[in-house]
């Protein structure tokens, strides 16, 4: 290795030199620049999601609706036959929506779970038309259906790694929007068909009173659920705070009013004489709330993911201006090293050629004071005492 080096020229050891540095800091530049690439790549697929989960919660909105509509029609309210022709096509166009969003994630398994729920809505529509099933068994096969459909949340997050998410923000955001609020809207829909039915039909059970006051208090806990989800998220990031109180405040005092409505009109009500459409409108205000929080939240949820984006390309930029401008001042400073180093060489190599032959009258600048203008000074003081001698 020493005769390999001692074999190398002055400037061919300074660029082996440069070599070794630029392969030195390259190394851990690069693994910083694949963290940070990484990272954006993982908020980018989340990113992705989001369209795909408020597609499959359209789903999910507009066959509630159609269950409660259908409950109404199929207890002999004609006045809910249009109004649930207008639910199916939404939830037709709601499915379509859903596939082509979900095409963005490429997911076998959500492809697949879409095209099964498109298979039962097909299936159930024609035998509400057609009026050939019960209310209460048009109720069981929607509530199944949207059981399903509340699975395709899981699919997306899953498939775009929203579920994954690493900050604790907009983790909790993700807790509180695509789970316990569709849960939430789902309770509230849940009791807006069942109410509506049972005031079509102008009778209730004690089994469905008892059914309904479960459900009642079931629906504090999800939103208890709900509210402390968002609580921990707004905890880390005080503009998710912000952002949330108001739909937040709202879709609380919208579940307080339909709890009221469904205490006041059914289960303290002593004849069920209050107008199904009515109650179904008033129920529907309170599953909107739910979903206005739900709109809101994804889209805090989407501009945390494109800020915290934003973030790291600024990262990006910063570090490399910072490595750009100092690979830019170690070269400079190398050349500079370099070229000064050669000069002073090139000139020691040619005075002490000079000497050699005799000739003792070529100038030797020395104009450092490192070693190598040490070994100048030398010269200079030989060829001065050398001259001396001749000149004796």
């Amino acid at each position: 290795m020493n005769k390999v080096l001692g074999n190398l020229k002055l400037w061919q050891k300074f660029a082996l030199i440069g070599l070794l540095t630029a392969v030195m800091t390259g190394a851990p530049t690069l693994v910083l620049f694949s963290g940070y690439l990484k990272e954006i790549r993982f908020v980018r697929n989340e990113v992705s999601g989001v369209e795909p989960v408020r597609a499959a919660m359209a789903i999910v909105k507009f066959t509630q609706q159609h269950r409660g509509l259908s409950g109404a029609v199929l207890s002999g309210d004609e006045q809910a036959v249009a109004k649930r022709e207008a639910a199916k096509a939404e939830v037709d166009k709601a499915i379509a929506g859903a596939q082509a969003a979900g095409q963005a994630l490429e997911s076998r398994k959500l492809a697949e779970h879409l095209e099964g729920i498109a298979r039962s809505w097909l299936a159930l529509t024609p035998s509400v038309a057609g009026k050939s099933i019960t209310p209460a068994e048009s109720f069981n096969a929607h509530t199944a259906l949207i059981a399903s459909q509340l699975k395709v949340l899981d699919d997306v997050t899953e498939a775009s790694g929203l579920a994954l998410d690493p900050e604790a923000a907009t983790y909790y955001i993700m807790l509180g929007s695509p789970t316990h609020a569709p849960a939430l809207a789902e309770i509230l829909g849940q009791m807006r068909a069942r109410g509506t039915q049972y005031l079509s039909k102008k009778e209730m059970t004690p089994e469905q009173r008892a059914t309904f006051g479960m459900q009642a208090g079931l629906l504090k806990e999800r939103f208890n659920d709900l509210r402390d989800a968002f609580g921990r998220s707004a905890a880390a990031d005080p503009a998710v705070a912000k952002a949330l109180e108001k739909p937040l405040a709202e879709a609380l005092a919208a579940s307080e009013r339909a709890l009221r409505l469904v205490d006041e009109k059914l289960l303290k009500a002593q004849s069920l004489d209050h107008p199904p459409s009515q109650f179904f409108g008033d129920m529907t205000s309170g599953v909107d709330a739910q979903l206005a929080l739900f709109d809101a939240s994804m889209k805090v949820l989407e501009d945390e993911l494109h800020a915290r984006e934003a973030a790291q390309l600024r990262s990006i930029t910063i570090v490399s201006v910072v490595i750009g401008l100092g690979a830019a001042l170690v070269t400079w400073i190398l050349l500079t090293i370099t070229r000064m180093t050669m000069r002073a060489v090139d000139n020691a190599v040619s005075v002490a050629s000079a000497m050699a032959d005799g000739d003792l009258t070529r100038d030797v600048q020395s104009l450092s004071h490192d070693e190598i203008g040490q070994l100048l000074g030398a010269m200079q003081h030989m060829q001065a005492n050398l001259r001396r001698v001749v000149g004796n």
